[in-house]
């Protein structure tokens, strides 16, 4: 017979309800009954917290009063859990739809080995049965990578096994993790901040892919290149992960120049398509990192 341990699901919520709500009604339909929602809303500049309050009265509510980010955000709902005694915890984008069996699954996976730290599932695009992620690997130069993205499922993507990335989109994290590693890294604000915490859990558990547990995120499939946002906190980002985690000064120069031509490439070609914002934004993510100036930009 299951044991039940206790798990509080994290939702963080950023001017978006509509998704959220969503999201949570396909949570309140599953089977696994021993679980706690909360919503963390960080800061929204709308409507979202009257309406989310009024439609869940129930479910645990937190207002964050100042939105620093992913992993600020989520490590507020990750105090509150454990202070009130949860075994899991498990974080999952609010821009989600989850099978009715993703948890039990993923419970089921944790229970069976306690050596595992993270259990992530397979993630499909929003009503398809084309992968987002099954699995991911741990790159020295790009950082958190998804395998097998934008393929279409099948058989080959169904058997369970250890990894070295979970997205943060779905994570279900033993409570011990944040007791020997602490809490995701908050100068990410956005972005990077999962592989961060993967490669710090590695150091003391395993990392598994449980393809049983299923759920549709609603992310587009066309690049973020065009994104401000994503140009400049994936150039300072990558660049605050691998200094780091990689210290030698022969690897650094390495990837400096590397990283550094790739985005001189990507600036060429933004000159001719006449997007000079995201040239500046790459410019200033490169500087913001190099001056120590992590957390939220403002004025992107």
């Amino acid at each position: 017979m299951m044991n039940y341990p206790l798990v509080y699901i994290i939702i963080l919520n950023f001017n978006n309800w509509a998704d959220t709500i969503e999201c949570i009604e396909s949570i309140e339909n599953n089977t696994y009954k021993n679980y706690k929602i909360v919503i963390i809303d960080n800061h929204s500049e709308n409507d979202s917290e009257r309406i989310l309050r009024e439609k869940f009265p129930y479910h645990i509510f937190i207002q964050t009063r100042k939105n620093n980010g992913f992993s600020a955000g989520n490590n507020i709902g990750i105090k509150y859990a454990l202070n009130e005694g949860a075994d899991y915890i498990c974080l999952l984008n609010n821009d989600t739809i989850v099978d009715k069996d993703f948890l039990v699954h993923l419970v089921s996976a944790a229970l069976e080995d306690k050596s595992i730290g993270i259990i992530g599932g397979k993630i499909y695009y929003y009503h398809s049965n084309i992968l987002w992620y099954a699995g991911g690997v741990l790159n020295w130069y790009r950082g958190g990578v998804h395998k097998n993205i934008n393929r279409l499922d099948n058989t080959k993507y169904n058997q369970r096994r250890t990894v070295n990335f979970i997205t943060g989109c779905m994570m279900l994290i033993s409570k011990d993790v944040f007791k020997d590693i602490g809490l995701f890294d908050e100068e990410y604000f956005l972005y990077n901040e999962d592989t961060d915490f993967c490669k710090r859990t590695l150091k003391k558990y395993k990392l598994l892919y449980e393809p049983k547990s299923v759920i549709w995120h609603k992310i587009g499939m066309s690049s973020k290149d065009d994104s401000k946002i994503y140009i400049y906190y994936s150039t300072r980002n990558r660049l605050h992960y691998f200094f780091k985690f990689y210290h030698k000064k022969y690897s650094r120069g390495i990837f400096l120049l590397t990283f550094g031509l790739t985005r001189i490439v990507k600036c060429i070609l933004w000159r001719f398509q006449h997007k000079q914002q995201l040239i500046h934004v790459c410019y200033r993510g490169f500087m913001d990192f190099f001056n120590q100036k992590l957390g939220k930009a403002e004025n992107l």
